[in-house]
Protein backbone atom coordinates (compact mmCIF):
# COMPACT_ATOMS: atom_id res chain seq x y z
CA UNK A 1 0.00 0.00 0.00
CA UNK A 2 2.95 2.76 0.02
CA UNK A 3 3.28 2.15 -3.55
CA UNK A 4 6.85 0.73 -3.43
CA UNK A 5 8.99 -2.17 -4.46
CA UNK A 6 11.85 -2.72 -1.88
CA UNK A 7 14.64 -4.64 -2.90
CA UNK A 8 16.54 -6.02 -0.12
CA UNK A 9 20.54 -7.38 -1.06
CA UNK A 10 21.87 -9.34 1.27
CA UNK A 11 25.29 -8.50 3.16
CA UNK A 12 28.80 -10.75 2.63
CA UNK A 13 27.68 -12.68 5.38
CA UNK A 14 24.29 -13.41 4.28
CA UNK A 15 22.30 -11.68 6.39
CA UNK A 16 19.26 -8.89 4.70
CA UNK A 17 19.68 -5.14 6.30
CA UNK A 18 17.26 -4.00 8.15
CA UNK A 19 15.94 -1.65 5.76
CA UNK A 20 15.75 -1.80 1.51
CA UNK A 21 18.52 -1.67 0.35
CA UNK A 22 16.76 -0.26 -2.86
CA UNK A 23 13.34 1.61 -3.37
CA UNK A 24 11.35 1.30 -6.33
CA UNK A 25 8.93 3.77 -6.98
CA UNK A 26 7.70 6.95 -4.24
CA UNK A 27 6.87 6.33 -0.54
CA UNK A 28 3.34 6.51 0.04
CA UNK A 29 2.89 8.31 -3.05
CA UNK A 30 0.92 7.01 -6.60
CA UNK A 31 2.17 8.24 -10.01
CA UNK A 32 2.05 7.15 -13.63
CA UNK A 33 5.40 7.84 -13.85
CA UNK A 34 8.25 4.90 -15.62
CA UNK A 35 10.00 5.85 -11.98
CA UNK A 36 5.96 5.03 -10.06
CA UNK A 37 3.84 2.75 -8.85
CA UNK A 38 -0.02 2.90 -7.92
CA UNK A 39 -0.36 -0.39 -6.13
CA UNK A 40 1.77 -2.60 -7.07
CA UNK A 41 1.32 -6.26 -6.60
CA UNK A 42 2.69 -9.63 -8.51
CA UNK A 43 6.57 -9.67 -9.06
CA UNK A 44 8.47 -11.68 -11.16
CA UNK A 45 12.30 -11.91 -11.95
CA UNK A 46 13.73 -13.14 -15.22
CA UNK A 47 17.10 -15.34 -15.91
CA UNK A 48 19.07 -12.05 -16.90
CA UNK A 49 17.69 -10.81 -13.08
CA UNK A 50 15.37 -8.65 -14.82
CA UNK A 51 12.40 -7.67 -12.54
CA UNK A 52 8.52 -7.04 -13.80
CA UNK A 53 6.02 -5.60 -11.33
CA UNK A 54 2.48 -5.37 -11.97
CA UNK A 55 1.30 -1.88 -11.37
CA UNK A 56 -2.12 -2.95 -10.35
CA UNK A 57 -4.13 0.50 -10.64
CA UNK A 58 -1.91 1.98 -13.57
CA UNK A 59 -3.21 -1.73 -15.43
CA UNK A 60 0.43 -2.24 -16.51
CA UNK A 61 3.47 -4.59 -16.03
CA UNK A 62 6.72 -2.33 -15.75
CA UNK A 63 10.19 -4.18 -16.56
CA UNK A 64 13.56 -2.80 -14.58
CA UNK A 65 17.25 -3.98 -15.75
CA UNK A 66 19.34 -4.35 -13.33
CA UNK A 67 21.80 -3.06 -11.52
CA UNK A 68 18.77 -1.64 -9.48
CA UNK A 69 18.71 1.74 -7.64
CA UNK A 70 16.65 4.11 -5.85
CA UNK A 71 13.96 5.82 -7.79
CA UNK A 72 14.90 4.13 -11.23
CA UNK A 73 12.68 3.85 -14.39
CA UNK A 74 11.31 1.47 -15.73
CA UNK A 75 13.23 0.46 -19.16
CA UNK A 76 10.23 -0.81 -20.67
CA UNK A 77 6.33 -1.63 -20.07
CA UNK A 78 3.49 -3.80 -21.36
CA UNK A 79 -0.20 -2.27 -20.74
CA UNK A 80 -1.99 -5.13 -23.22
CA UNK A 81 -2.93 -2.11 -25.58
CA UNK A 82 -3.18 -4.75 -28.50
CA UNK A 83 -5.47 -7.11 -26.05
CA UNK A 84 -7.83 -3.86 -24.74
CA UNK A 85 -5.70 -3.35 -21.90
CA UNK A 86 -5.36 -4.45 -18.33
CA UNK A 87 -8.00 -4.33 -15.51
CA UNK A 88 -5.91 -5.17 -12.40
CA UNK A 89 -3.06 -7.27 -13.16
CA UNK A 90 -2.34 -8.92 -10.04
CA UNK A 91 -0.26 -11.71 -10.51
CA UNK A 92 2.98 -12.50 -12.86
CA UNK A 93 5.03 -15.30 -13.79
CA UNK A 94 7.99 -16.36 -15.95
CA UNK A 95 9.39 -18.93 -18.09
CA UNK A 96 11.72 -18.53 -20.54
CA UNK A 97 10.77 -15.82 -22.97
CA UNK A 98 7.03 -16.33 -21.90
CA UNK A 99 5.45 -13.95 -19.20
CA UNK A 100 2.04 -14.60 -17.83
CA UNK A 101 0.09 -12.01 -16.75
CA UNK A 102 -3.37 -12.17 -14.12
CA UNK A 103 -5.95 -9.74 -15.60
CA UNK A 104 -7.87 -9.50 -12.74
CA UNK A 105 -11.36 -7.83 -13.59
CA UNK A 106 -11.14 -9.28 -17.13
CA UNK A 107 -11.16 -12.63 -15.87
CA UNK A 108 -8.16 -14.16 -17.81
CA UNK A 109 -4.39 -14.89 -18.22
CA UNK A 110 -2.52 -13.32 -20.78
CA UNK A 111 1.01 -14.63 -22.86
CA UNK A 112 3.28 -12.63 -23.99
CA UNK A 113 6.12 -13.68 -25.62
CA UNK A 114 9.58 -11.46 -25.77
CA UNK A 115 12.16 -10.56 -25.93
CA UNK A 116 10.49 -7.88 -24.56
CA UNK A 117 12.89 -4.57 -25.74
CA UNK A 118 11.57 -2.17 -27.50
CA UNK A 119 9.56 0.66 -24.91
CA UNK A 120 7.46 2.02 -27.93
CA UNK A 121 6.31 -1.28 -28.81
CA UNK A 122 2.79 -2.18 -28.32
CA UNK A 123 3.20 -5.92 -27.12
CA UNK A 124 0.31 -8.17 -28.02
CA UNK A 125 -0.43 -11.37 -26.22
CA UNK A 126 0.63 -14.56 -27.73
CA UNK A 127 -2.38 -16.61 -25.88
CA UNK A 128 -5.07 -16.08 -23.55
CA UNK A 129 -6.10 -18.45 -20.80
CA UNK A 130 -9.91 -18.10 -19.62
CA UNK A 131 -12.70 -20.13 -17.38
CA UNK A 132 -11.45 -18.63 -14.31
CA UNK A 133 -12.98 -15.67 -12.02
CA UNK A 134 -10.59 -13.40 -10.73
CA UNK A 135 -7.51 -14.95 -11.28
CA UNK A 136 -5.00 -13.63 -8.01
CA UNK A 137 -1.79 -15.98 -8.43
CA UNK A 138 0.31 -18.02 -10.57
CA UNK A 139 3.02 -20.08 -11.32
CA UNK A 140 4.58 -22.35 -14.13
CA UNK A 141 5.80 -25.81 -13.85
CA UNK A 142 9.03 -27.18 -15.81
CA UNK A 143 6.44 -28.97 -17.94
CA UNK A 144 5.06 -25.50 -19.27
CA UNK A 145 1.86 -26.07 -16.99
CA UNK A 146 0.44 -22.76 -16.07
CA UNK A 147 -1.50 -23.27 -12.64
CA UNK A 148 -3.87 -20.26 -11.68
CA UNK A 149 -4.99 -19.26 -8.54
CA UNK A 150 -8.60 -17.75 -8.93
CA UNK A 151 -10.31 -16.18 -5.97
CA UNK A 152 -13.70 -16.54 -7.62
CA UNK A 153 -17.00 -14.55 -7.73
CA UNK A 154 -19.70 -14.27 -4.81
CA UNK A 155 -20.80 -17.39 -3.92
CA UNK A 156 -18.04 -19.35 -5.60
CA UNK A 157 -15.44 -20.89 -3.92
CA UNK A 158 -11.71 -20.22 -4.63
CA UNK A 159 -9.97 -22.18 -7.21
CA UNK A 160 -6.98 -23.71 -9.20
CA UNK A 161 -6.82 -24.57 -13.00
CA UNK A 162 -4.43 -25.74 -14.62
CA UNK A 163 -3.47 -25.29 -18.34
CA UNK A 164 -1.56 -27.54 -19.34
CA UNK A 165 1.22 -26.73 -22.42
CA UNK A 166 0.70 -23.23 -21.55
CA UNK A 167 3.94 -21.87 -22.43
CA UNK A 168 4.05 -23.65 -25.76
CA UNK A 169 0.33 -24.24 -26.38
CA UNK A 170 -1.98 -21.85 -28.06
CA UNK A 171 -4.89 -19.46 -25.98
CA UNK A 172 -7.64 -22.06 -24.25
CA UNK A 173 -11.30 -21.22 -23.19
CA UNK A 174 -10.96 -23.53 -20.43
CA UNK A 175 -8.60 -25.42 -18.52
CA UNK A 176 -7.90 -28.73 -18.83
CA UNK A 177 -8.29 -29.25 -14.89
CA UNK A 178 -9.69 -27.70 -12.01
CA UNK A 179 -9.39 -27.95 -7.96
CA UNK A 180 -12.20 -26.30 -5.85
CA UNK A 181 -12.24 -25.48 -2.28
CA UNK A 182 -15.64 -25.05 -0.32
CA UNK A 183 -13.45 -23.86 3.02
CA UNK A 184 -13.30 -27.20 4.81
Amino acid sequence: LNHTVDIFVPGSGGGYPARPTYVLGTPGASGTGMNEFDYPRGLAVDETGRLYVADDDNNRVLMFDPPFSSGMSASDSIGAGADNGFAGPKALAISGDSLFVADYFDNRVLRFTGPFNNPSTTYASTATFTGVTHPVDLTVAPDGTLYVTAQGSDGVAPSVAAYTDAVAGGSKATPDATTTFNGA
